[in-house]
């Protein structure tokens, strides 16, 4: 019969932490923020008018968002607007009050 040898209990490994690597340059993105969009008024004698995030705005006007507003679709109560080279159309939202 052998006799039994004690093995050094085994600690665990300290996990390795990567030396400075040169890090990448990460592009900067710009922070895109929802609208609301509540709806589409047409007044005799006026321009069409969104409701976005509480205020008024037509063709031509900056979102919160930062896009342009390029069109408006009173029959199907659509807003479309262009953002960084690319065109969005939005319907006014389910939850949204008649005007």
């Amino acid at each position: 019969m052998k006799p039994k040898v004690e093995k050094p209990a085994e600690q665990p490994k300290p996990k390795e932490t990567p030396k400075s690597q040169p890090q990448e340059k990460k592009e900067l993105v710009k922070p895109k923020t929802s609208i609301v969009f509540n709806g589409l008024v047409k007044m005799e004698g006026r321009e069409m008018t969104a409701f976005v995030d509480g205020r008024r705005l037509k063709v031509g006007d900056r979102l919160p968002n930062g896009g342009e507003i390029t069109s408006m679709d009173l029959d199907n109560e659509t807003l479309t607007y262009k953002l960084d080279g690319k065109e969005y159309t939005i319907r006014k939202g389910r939850k949204s009050q008649d005007i």
